[in-house]
Protein backbone atom coordinates (compact mmCIF):
# COMPACT_ATOMS: atom_id res chain seq x y z
CA UNK A 1 0.00 0.00 0.00
CA UNK A 2 1.63 3.48 -0.86
CA UNK A 3 2.25 5.59 2.23
CA UNK A 4 1.21 8.94 -0.03
CA UNK A 5 -1.76 9.24 -2.08
CA UNK A 6 -3.30 11.82 -4.16
CA UNK A 7 -5.03 13.84 -1.74
CA UNK A 8 -1.60 14.59 0.32
CA UNK A 9 -0.13 15.65 -2.40
CA UNK A 10 -2.19 17.49 -3.53
CA UNK A 11 -2.98 19.73 0.14
CA UNK A 12 1.14 19.93 0.12
CA UNK A 13 1.31 21.68 -3.43
CA UNK A 14 -1.79 23.85 -2.43
CA UNK A 15 0.60 24.77 1.38
CA UNK A 16 3.16 25.48 -0.50
CA UNK A 17 1.72 27.68 -2.75
CA UNK A 18 -0.08 29.78 0.10
CA UNK A 19 2.63 30.19 1.86
CA UNK A 20 4.83 31.59 -0.37
CA UNK A 21 1.27 33.84 -1.20
CA UNK A 22 0.80 35.16 1.88
CA UNK A 23 4.41 34.71 4.07
CA UNK A 24 5.59 37.55 2.76
CA UNK A 25 3.17 39.88 1.84
CA UNK A 26 3.52 42.71 -0.89
CA UNK A 27 3.30 45.83 2.26
CA UNK A 28 7.17 45.23 3.26
CA UNK A 29 8.35 44.45 0.40
CA UNK A 30 11.44 47.25 -1.55
CA UNK A 31 12.09 47.38 -4.22
CA UNK A 32 15.91 48.28 -4.46
CA UNK A 33 19.17 47.18 -5.29
CA UNK A 34 18.92 44.14 -7.84
CA UNK A 35 15.23 44.15 -8.19
CA UNK A 36 14.86 47.73 -8.88
CA UNK A 37 16.60 46.72 -11.44
CA UNK A 38 14.64 44.07 -13.19
CA UNK A 39 11.89 46.23 -11.90
CA UNK A 40 12.46 48.49 -15.03
CA UNK A 41 12.29 45.42 -17.05
CA UNK A 42 8.36 45.76 -17.29
CA UNK A 43 8.43 48.96 -19.37
CA UNK A 44 11.07 47.58 -21.58
CA UNK A 45 14.14 49.30 -20.56
CA UNK A 46 15.85 47.51 -17.92
CA UNK A 47 18.15 50.43 -16.52
CA UNK A 48 19.72 51.06 -13.09
CA UNK A 49 22.02 47.76 -13.15
CA UNK A 50 25.25 46.65 -14.90
CA UNK A 51 24.92 43.18 -15.94
CA UNK A 52 26.88 42.36 -13.09
CA UNK A 53 24.11 42.72 -10.99
CA UNK A 54 21.51 41.35 -13.18
CA UNK A 55 20.85 38.12 -15.35
CA UNK A 56 19.52 38.00 -19.07
CA UNK A 57 17.05 35.24 -18.17
CA UNK A 58 15.44 37.46 -15.83
CA UNK A 59 15.41 40.53 -18.02
CA UNK A 60 13.69 38.11 -20.65
CA UNK A 61 11.27 37.24 -17.71
CA UNK A 62 10.30 40.60 -16.79
CA UNK A 63 9.99 41.96 -20.13
CA UNK A 64 7.56 38.94 -21.03
CA UNK A 65 5.09 39.83 -17.80
CA UNK A 66 4.96 43.56 -18.36
CA UNK A 67 3.45 42.44 -21.73
CA UNK A 68 0.66 41.42 -19.09
CA UNK A 69 1.18 43.94 -16.56
CA UNK A 70 3.56 46.90 -15.66
CA UNK A 71 2.95 46.39 -11.87
CA UNK A 72 5.41 45.34 -8.93
CA UNK A 73 2.70 42.69 -7.82
CA UNK A 74 3.50 41.01 -11.28
CA UNK A 75 6.83 40.22 -10.73
CA UNK A 76 6.53 39.08 -6.84
CA UNK A 77 3.96 36.58 -8.69
CA UNK A 78 6.43 35.72 -11.16
CA UNK A 79 9.19 35.09 -8.32
CA UNK A 80 6.59 33.21 -5.90
CA UNK A 81 6.07 30.93 -9.21
CA UNK A 82 8.99 30.38 -9.53
CA UNK A 83 9.72 29.63 -6.12
CA UNK A 84 6.93 27.10 -6.15
CA UNK A 85 8.26 25.10 -9.35
CA UNK A 86 11.73 24.87 -8.02
CA UNK A 87 10.02 22.62 -4.63
CA UNK A 88 8.02 20.91 -7.53
CA UNK A 89 11.00 19.95 -9.52
CA UNK A 90 13.00 19.25 -6.69
CA UNK A 91 10.06 16.67 -5.56
CA UNK A 92 10.23 15.07 -9.16
CA UNK A 93 13.40 13.93 -9.11
CA UNK A 94 13.09 11.95 -6.01
CA UNK A 95 9.89 10.69 -7.13
CA UNK A 96 11.90 9.63 -10.41
CA UNK A 97 14.98 8.27 -8.53
CA UNK A 98 13.33 6.73 -5.54
CA UNK A 99 9.17 6.71 -5.49
CA UNK A 100 6.40 9.24 -4.11
CA UNK A 101 6.81 8.76 -0.04
CA UNK A 102 10.64 10.08 -0.28
CA UNK A 103 8.98 13.08 -2.59
CA UNK A 104 6.31 14.11 -0.35
CA UNK A 105 8.89 14.68 2.74
CA UNK A 106 11.45 16.34 0.67
CA UNK A 107 8.63 18.54 -0.62
CA UNK A 108 7.75 19.02 2.95
CA UNK A 109 10.62 20.01 4.14
CA UNK A 110 11.22 22.08 1.67
CA UNK A 111 7.58 23.61 1.87
CA UNK A 112 8.37 24.90 5.34
CA UNK A 113 11.78 25.96 5.03
CA UNK A 114 12.36 29.88 5.87
CA UNK A 115 15.38 30.72 3.49
CA UNK A 116 13.03 28.90 0.93
CA UNK A 117 10.03 30.77 1.90
CA UNK A 118 11.86 34.17 1.85
CA UNK A 119 13.52 33.93 -1.62
CA UNK A 120 10.27 33.02 -3.55
CA UNK A 121 9.07 36.26 -2.54
CA UNK A 122 12.09 38.28 -3.80
CA UNK A 123 13.03 38.51 -8.05
CA UNK A 124 16.48 37.59 -7.69
CA UNK A 125 18.45 35.07 -9.50
CA UNK A 126 18.80 32.70 -6.47
CA UNK A 127 16.04 30.58 -6.80
CA UNK A 128 15.70 30.42 -10.27
CA UNK A 129 19.01 29.26 -11.54
CA UNK A 130 18.16 26.31 -8.70
CA UNK A 131 15.10 25.58 -10.84
CA UNK A 132 17.18 25.12 -13.79
CA UNK A 133 20.24 23.05 -12.27
CA UNK A 134 17.89 20.75 -10.23
CA UNK A 135 15.63 20.45 -13.67
CA UNK A 136 18.70 19.29 -15.60
CA UNK A 137 18.82 16.61 -13.05
CA UNK A 138 15.33 15.93 -13.52
CA UNK A 139 16.05 15.34 -17.28
CA UNK A 140 19.01 13.68 -17.04
CA UNK A 141 16.87 10.90 -15.39
CA UNK A 142 15.25 9.42 -18.55
CA UNK A 143 17.13 8.02 -20.96
CA UNK A 144 15.73 9.33 -24.31
CA UNK A 145 18.53 10.75 -26.45
CA UNK A 146 17.22 14.24 -26.18
CA UNK A 147 17.74 14.58 -22.66
CA UNK A 148 21.55 14.55 -22.64
CA UNK A 149 21.68 17.70 -24.71
CA UNK A 150 18.14 19.37 -22.88
CA UNK A 151 19.99 18.75 -19.86
CA UNK A 152 22.90 20.34 -20.66
CA UNK A 153 21.55 23.13 -21.95
CA UNK A 154 19.14 24.13 -18.51
CA UNK A 155 22.95 23.35 -16.71
CA UNK A 156 24.34 25.95 -18.87
CA UNK A 157 21.06 28.66 -17.98
CA UNK A 158 21.42 27.66 -14.31
CA UNK A 159 24.44 28.84 -14.30
CA UNK A 160 24.94 31.70 -16.20
CA UNK A 161 22.30 33.14 -13.72
CA UNK A 162 24.56 32.35 -10.63
CA UNK A 163 27.91 30.52 -11.37
CA UNK A 164 28.43 29.19 -7.88
CA UNK A 165 26.23 26.63 -8.54
CA UNK A 166 28.55 24.87 -10.27
CA UNK A 167 29.36 22.31 -7.22
CA UNK A 168 26.27 20.53 -8.24
CA UNK A 169 26.58 20.48 -11.78
CA UNK A 170 30.38 19.00 -11.24
CA UNK A 171 28.63 16.54 -9.31
CA UNK A 172 25.92 15.35 -11.42
CA UNK A 173 27.42 12.20 -12.83
CA UNK A 174 27.14 11.54 -9.09
CA UNK A 175 23.44 12.82 -8.86
CA UNK A 176 22.59 11.55 -12.14
CA UNK A 177 24.00 7.81 -11.11
CA UNK A 178 24.73 5.36 -14.81
CA UNK A 179 22.52 7.26 -16.84
CA UNK A 180 25.82 9.54 -16.89
CA UNK A 181 28.44 7.12 -18.53
CA UNK A 182 27.71 7.70 -22.31
CA UNK A 183 30.00 9.18 -24.02
CA UNK A 184 27.20 11.48 -25.84
CA UNK A 185 25.35 12.92 -21.89
CA UNK A 186 29.14 13.31 -21.01
CA UNK A 187 30.10 15.37 -23.89
CA UNK A 188 26.51 17.31 -23.18
CA UNK A 189 27.66 17.34 -19.70
CA UNK A 190 31.00 19.38 -20.05
CA UNK A 191 30.04 22.06 -22.27
CA UNK A 192 27.18 23.24 -20.69
CA UNK A 193 29.19 23.81 -17.56
CA UNK A 194 31.95 25.57 -19.92
CA UNK A 195 29.16 27.34 -21.45
CA UNK A 196 27.12 28.21 -18.40
CA UNK A 197 30.12 29.59 -16.82
CA UNK A 198 31.53 31.77 -19.52
CA UNK A 199 28.43 33.13 -19.91
CA UNK A 200 27.81 34.49 -16.56
CA UNK A 201 27.77 37.97 -16.76
CA UNK A 202 30.51 38.22 -13.38
CA UNK A 203 32.76 35.84 -15.08
CA UNK A 204 32.73 36.20 -19.04
CA UNK A 205 30.66 39.33 -19.48
CA UNK A 206 32.26 40.99 -16.81
CA UNK A 207 35.89 39.47 -16.20
CA UNK A 208 36.78 42.73 -14.50
CA UNK A 209 34.54 41.54 -11.34
CA UNK A 210 36.53 38.25 -11.09
CA UNK A 211 39.47 40.22 -11.57
CA UNK A 212 39.17 42.37 -8.72
CA UNK A 213 37.91 39.67 -6.62
CA UNK A 214 40.74 37.00 -6.98
CA UNK A 215 43.07 38.68 -4.94
CA UNK A 216 40.36 38.95 -1.74
CA UNK A 217 39.80 34.89 -2.01
CA UNK A 218 42.44 34.07 0.33
CA UNK A 219 41.77 36.03 2.84
CA UNK A 220 38.13 35.59 2.53
CA UNK A 221 38.52 32.29 2.63
CA UNK A 222 40.90 31.92 5.43
CA UNK A 223 38.50 34.01 7.27
CA UNK A 224 35.19 32.58 6.71
CA UNK A 225 35.65 28.36 6.07
CA UNK A 226 34.93 27.22 9.61
CA UNK A 227 31.97 29.68 9.87
CA UNK A 228 28.39 27.71 9.70
CA UNK A 229 26.17 30.87 10.25
CA UNK A 230 24.88 30.62 6.42
CA UNK A 231 23.75 27.10 6.47
CA UNK A 232 21.13 28.34 8.41
CA UNK A 233 18.92 25.46 10.23
CA UNK A 234 20.45 22.60 8.48
CA UNK A 235 24.03 23.31 10.46
CA UNK A 236 21.73 23.76 14.15
CA UNK A 237 22.93 20.40 16.63
CA UNK A 238 19.28 18.56 15.91
CA UNK A 239 19.29 18.35 12.25
CA UNK A 240 23.17 18.04 11.98
CA UNK A 241 22.60 14.73 14.35
CA UNK A 242 19.36 13.91 12.08
CA UNK A 243 21.93 14.19 9.40
CA UNK A 244 24.58 11.70 10.47
CA UNK A 245 21.36 9.30 11.43
CA UNK A 246 20.05 9.67 7.61
CA UNK A 247 23.60 8.91 5.89
CA UNK A 248 23.83 6.00 8.72
CA UNK A 249 20.79 4.35 7.32
CA UNK A 250 21.51 5.63 3.90
CA UNK A 251 24.91 3.94 3.92
CA UNK A 252 24.54 0.31 3.17
CA UNK A 253 22.08 0.98 0.37
CA UNK A 254 21.98 4.09 -1.22
CA UNK A 255 25.88 5.14 -1.02
CA UNK A 256 25.72 7.34 -4.02
CA UNK A 257 22.97 10.05 -2.54
CA UNK A 258 24.95 9.77 0.99
CA UNK A 259 28.14 10.57 -1.35
CA UNK A 260 26.35 12.90 -3.53
CA UNK A 261 24.78 14.92 -0.33
CA UNK A 262 27.98 15.57 1.67
CA UNK A 263 29.86 16.44 -1.76
CA UNK A 264 27.79 18.91 -2.77
CA UNK A 265 27.44 20.69 1.05
CA UNK A 266 31.42 20.43 1.34
CA UNK A 267 31.92 21.85 -2.02
CA UNK A 268 29.34 24.59 -1.59
CA UNK A 269 30.79 25.71 1.52
CA UNK A 270 34.42 25.49 0.38
CA UNK A 271 33.64 27.69 -3.16
CA UNK A 272 31.13 30.14 -0.93
CA UNK A 273 33.70 30.66 2.13
CA UNK A 274 36.16 32.37 -0.68
CA UNK A 275 33.30 34.50 -1.91
CA UNK A 276 34.03 38.06 -0.53
CA UNK A 277 29.93 38.71 0.13
CA UNK A 278 29.29 34.91 1.46
CA UNK A 279 25.56 34.99 2.37
CA UNK A 280 22.67 32.75 2.93
CA UNK A 281 21.62 32.61 -0.45
CA UNK A 282 24.56 30.96 -1.61
CA UNK A 283 24.02 28.02 0.57
CA UNK A 284 20.86 27.26 -0.52
CA UNK A 285 21.86 24.27 -2.89
CA UNK A 286 23.40 22.43 0.50
CA UNK A 287 19.48 23.06 2.10
CA UNK A 288 17.96 21.30 -0.96
CA UNK A 289 20.60 18.12 -0.59
CA UNK A 290 20.19 17.87 3.06
CA UNK A 291 16.53 18.12 2.41
CA UNK A 292 16.90 15.02 -0.32
CA UNK A 293 18.83 13.17 2.35
CA UNK A 294 16.54 13.79 5.18
CA UNK A 295 13.33 12.60 2.97
CA UNK A 296 14.53 9.23 1.47
CA UNK A 297 15.96 8.41 5.02
CA UNK A 298 12.88 8.84 6.73
CA UNK A 299 10.60 7.09 3.53
CA UNK A 300 12.80 4.37 4.18
CA UNK A 301 12.30 3.76 7.55
CA UNK A 302 8.48 4.41 7.23
CA UNK A 303 8.34 0.96 5.31
CA UNK A 304 10.06 -1.04 8.20
CA UNK A 305 8.09 -2.10 11.21
CA UNK A 306 8.75 -1.04 15.18
CA UNK A 307 11.66 0.68 16.23
CA UNK A 308 12.67 1.86 13.20
CA UNK A 309 9.42 3.18 11.73
CA UNK A 310 9.04 5.38 15.01
CA UNK A 311 13.00 6.92 14.93
CA UNK A 312 11.71 7.89 11.04
CA UNK A 313 8.30 9.57 11.90
CA UNK A 314 10.49 11.21 14.86
CA UNK A 315 13.19 12.52 12.75
CA UNK A 316 10.39 14.22 10.01
CA UNK A 317 8.53 15.56 12.99
CA UNK A 318 11.60 17.44 14.42
CA UNK A 319 13.06 18.32 11.34
CA UNK A 320 9.98 20.44 10.19
CA UNK A 321 9.82 21.62 14.13
CA UNK A 322 13.60 22.98 13.54
CA UNK A 323 12.56 24.59 10.23
CA UNK A 324 9.40 26.17 10.97
CA UNK A 325 11.24 27.81 14.35
CA UNK A 326 13.63 29.17 11.54
CA UNK A 327 10.76 29.72 9.22
CA UNK A 328 9.62 31.78 11.92
CA UNK A 329 12.44 33.89 12.65
CA UNK A 330 12.98 34.97 9.28
CA UNK A 331 8.79 36.12 9.24
CA UNK A 332 9.90 38.19 12.57
CA UNK A 333 13.20 39.75 10.94
CA UNK A 334 10.98 40.70 7.49
CA UNK A 335 8.55 42.42 9.53
CA UNK A 336 10.90 43.77 12.15
CA UNK A 337 10.32 47.58 13.12
CA UNK A 338 13.46 50.08 13.94
CA UNK A 339 12.25 49.63 17.62
CA UNK A 340 13.69 46.00 17.93
CA UNK A 341 16.95 46.80 15.93
CA UNK A 342 20.22 47.25 17.48
CA UNK A 343 20.41 51.10 16.14
CA UNK A 344 17.15 52.04 18.34
CA UNK A 345 19.51 51.69 21.18
CA UNK A 346 21.68 55.54 19.77
CA UNK A 347 20.56 57.75 22.27
CA UNK A 348 23.25 56.68 25.02
CA UNK A 349 25.86 57.76 21.96
CA UNK A 350 26.99 61.52 20.16
CA UNK A 351 25.00 62.77 17.40
CA UNK A 352 26.63 63.12 14.21
CA UNK A 353 25.31 65.51 11.07
CA UNK A 354 26.38 65.09 7.60
CA UNK A 355 29.03 67.08 7.87
CA UNK A 356 30.30 65.59 10.96
CA UNK A 357 33.02 63.03 11.25
CA UNK A 358 34.26 61.14 14.32
CA UNK A 359 37.49 62.78 15.12
CA UNK A 360 40.12 61.57 12.98
CA UNK A 361 38.18 58.76 11.08
CA UNK A 362 37.32 57.87 7.82
CA UNK A 363 34.00 56.11 6.90
CA UNK A 364 33.68 52.66 5.23
CA UNK A 365 30.81 52.88 3.44
CA UNK A 366 29.87 49.97 1.26
CA UNK A 367 26.20 50.55 0.87
CA UNK A 368 24.88 53.14 0.51
CA UNK A 369 27.47 55.53 -0.30
CA UNK A 370 28.77 58.41 1.79
CA UNK A 371 28.34 61.44 -0.44
CA UNK A 372 31.97 62.24 -2.10
CA UNK A 373 33.41 58.73 -0.74
CA UNK A 374 34.00 55.80 -2.47
CA UNK A 375 32.32 52.99 -1.57
CA UNK A 376 35.61 50.66 -0.68
CA UNK A 377 34.51 47.13 0.60
CA UNK A 378 36.09 46.09 4.00
CA UNK A 379 38.18 44.13 2.48
CA UNK A 380 40.01 46.34 0.49
CA UNK A 381 41.07 48.59 3.14
CA UNK A 382 43.59 48.52 6.66
CA UNK A 383 41.94 48.79 9.17
CA UNK A 384 45.12 49.17 11.07
CA UNK A 385 45.73 52.32 9.10
CA UNK A 386 43.96 54.84 11.42
CA UNK A 387 40.15 55.35 12.15
CA UNK A 388 37.65 54.10 10.65
CA UNK A 389 34.15 54.29 11.11
CA UNK A 390 31.49 51.55 9.59
CA UNK A 391 27.97 52.09 9.64
CA UNK A 392 25.44 49.69 11.20
CA UNK A 393 21.87 50.35 9.52
CA UNK A 394 18.65 49.24 10.73
CA UNK A 395 18.64 46.70 7.58
CA UNK A 396 21.30 44.94 9.03
CA UNK A 397 18.95 43.00 11.21
CA UNK A 398 16.46 41.99 9.10
CA UNK A 399 15.79 40.55 5.96
CA UNK A 400 15.60 41.78 2.75
CA UNK A 401 16.48 40.62 -0.68
CA UNK A 402 19.66 42.98 -0.25
CA UNK A 403 20.94 40.53 1.65
CA UNK A 404 22.66 42.98 4.50
CA UNK A 405 22.19 40.90 7.45
CA UNK A 406 24.73 38.46 6.18
CA UNK A 407 26.69 41.36 5.67
CA UNK A 408 26.15 42.65 9.14
CA UNK A 409 27.00 39.07 10.80
CA UNK A 410 30.64 38.98 8.65
CA UNK A 411 31.23 42.59 10.27
CA UNK A 412 30.25 41.28 13.70
CA UNK A 413 32.19 38.04 13.44
CA UNK A 414 35.43 39.60 11.83
CA UNK A 415 35.77 43.00 14.21
CA UNK A 416 35.65 44.39 17.32
CA UNK A 417 33.41 47.14 16.64
CA UNK A 418 32.72 49.74 18.96
CA UNK A 419 29.83 52.07 18.87
CA UNK A 420 30.63 55.74 18.80
CA UNK A 421 27.95 57.68 17.45
CA UNK A 422 24.46 57.52 15.52
CA UNK A 423 23.43 59.28 12.23
CA UNK A 424 19.81 60.30 11.19
CA UNK A 425 18.11 60.61 7.78
CA UNK A 426 15.55 62.26 8.57
CA UNK A 427 14.96 63.99 5.12
CA UNK A 428 15.40 60.63 3.16
CA UNK A 429 12.81 57.90 4.17
CA UNK A 430 14.45 55.27 1.45
CA UNK A 431 17.30 55.21 4.31
CA UNK A 432 17.32 53.47 7.37
CA UNK A 433 16.17 55.83 10.41
CA UNK A 434 19.56 55.96 11.61
CA UNK A 435 23.01 54.17 11.57
CA UNK A 436 24.75 53.54 14.39
CA UNK A 437 28.47 54.05 13.74
CA UNK A 438 30.87 51.61 14.87
CA UNK A 439 34.64 52.13 15.40
CA UNK A 440 36.23 48.58 14.47
CA UNK A 441 39.92 46.82 14.52
CA UNK A 442 40.58 43.51 14.20
CA UNK A 443 39.87 40.71 16.34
Amino acid sequence: MSLVREKELLALFVCAAFLRLFYLPDDRHRWEGHEAAYLTCLGGECSGADDGQNVVLMRVIARVVGVVSQEPQALQIAAILIGWLCLLVVMVWVLRTVDLAAAFCVGALVCVWGEHLAWSGAYYQVLLPHLLIWSALTVWTYSKAWCAPLGAFLVGLGLACRVELIAIAILAPIWVGKRAKTPLWIGCWICGILLGVWTNPAVGGQSTVVESALPLVWEAWFAQVLWLDFAGPWASPPVVLLLIYGSWQLWPTRSRVVVAVWLTALMTHITGAAFVDWGYRHGLGVGFAFAILLAIAVRDGLREEGRRRGVAILALNLALVVLLFDAKGIYDRYYAVDSVSVASRGDMWPRLTDETAFDGCRFLSEEPPVGGQPMPSHWLVDVNDGCWLWGEEFWHHIWTSRALAARGVRMHRLYNLEPVGVRSWPQDPGRPHRWVYRVYAQR
